[in-house]
């Protein structure tokens, strides 16, 4: 599809989001932000556009997500808009398919409060939207906090692939099997760590003794462990100049991450609304200090930010803001017209306030 809009930083599109994202690459953005219809809370087709029936509307908000997991790369992160009426079940819907870290509470502060009369409220007014919060890399039903842990098997299992293939090569060529690998072992699994691509190893010389026997009696003559040792010492040099520049990068990011103001990083949000010349016409708009704050803590320079229900703009202006590249999609053209004069003027500070 060809651009609305498009300069060195941003792209957008004009069309309806799923077709759009139907049409794009796997893993084409790191941050994927966006902030979908609520589900009849705007006077608007686009939000009215299930009916009274809020199951297809949840069912609609998991593809979205589908695609939204499809296009962020492996380290990326997923935040979605949810109005607090709804928002369990879109968090039902992201974690079905990644792993939610946070359900942030945006709160507001509104005048509107305080006109209005207790009597006539039948519940408690709100003024506070959601963000929920997830990552994609691991799945709901692995261990979310082991990130070392999975980075050293995912440099480990690049290094070291040559020796693992080699290893089942042999195995294979011998016609030996790994239930049969861990009954002489004695142990369940081992040769899962021995012969596997997740969490590989180098089998130990009393164990590698062991697999030779069974090796030598399909036919196979093995190489003997010291050789297969001497192998594994030659690429550690690899697997440690990886794991340093990991280390690098991670301490890196833990100093810029202690600039941020602490009063935002915890799971309540302080900014106002948009309102008098801050307002655009687009019934969602969002604060720019918001998405200032949202983008910037949730990807790195450099990365690109997708956003499949882009209004006016703000999420692209607050990219291009801080040097993340963006891509927005929005159905309505006036919003397109909207963005995309925001995001061609070199001065980007539209004011909103936090």
């Amino acid at each position: 599809m060809k651009p609305y809009y498009q300069d060195e930083w941003v792209t957008l599109y004009h069309g309806d989001c799923m077709e759009v994202m139907a049409d794009m690459p796997d893993k084409s953005c790191q941050l994927f932000a966006t902030d979908p219809p609520y589900f009849r809370k705007v006077d608007a087709d686009w939000d009215d556009q299930w009916g009274a029936d809020v199951g297809k509307f949840f069912a609609w908000i998991g593809c979205v997500i589908d695609e939204g997991v499809r296009l962020t790369d492996d380290r990326g992160t997923l935040a979605m808009f949810a109005s607090p009426d709804y928002v369990t079940g879109v968090e039902v819907e992201m974690r079905k398919r990644a792993t939610v870290l946070n359900q942030i509470v945006w709160r507001k502060p509104i005048g509107r409060l305080g006109r209005m009369s207790a009597a006539d409220l039948r519940r408690f007014f709100p003024t506070s939207e959601r963000i929920i919060i997830a990552e994609h890399l691991r799945t709901p039903d692995r261990d979310m906090f082991r990130f070392i842990d999975h980075v050293n098997h995912s440099v480990s299992r690049e290094v070291y692939s040559g020796i693992r293939e080699k290893l089942v090569a042999l195995r294979d060529a011998a016609g030996v099997t790994n239930r049969e690998i861990d009954a002489a072992l004695g142990r369940s699994g081992m040769s899962g760590h021995y012969f596997g691509a997740s969490q590989w190893s180098l089998p130990t010389r009393e164990a590698w003794e062991t697999i030779s026997g069974l090796l030598r009696a399909g036919g196979v003559e093995p190489p003997t462990f010291d050789a297969l040792r001497s192998e594994f010492d030659a690429l550690r040099s690899e697997f440690d100049a990886q794991r340093r520049e990991f280390d690098a990068q991670r301490r890196e990011f833990d100093a810029q991450r202690r600039e941020f103001d602490k009063s935002l990083l915890s799971d309540v949000w302080d900014f106002r609304s948009p309102s008098g010349i801050q307002r655009d016409p687009h019934p969602t708009q969002k604060p720019l200090a918001l998405m200032d704050h949202l983008v910037g803590t949730l990807s790195r320079y450099g990365d690109t930010v997708l956003d499949p229900f882009m209004g006016s703009g703000t999420t692209l202006v607050a990219a291009k803001a801080i040097g993340r590249k963006s891509i927005g999609i929005e159905l309505d053209e006036r919003y397109c017209e909207m963005a995309a004069s925001r995001l061609g003027q070199d001065a980007l500070d539209f004011g909103e306030t936090s």
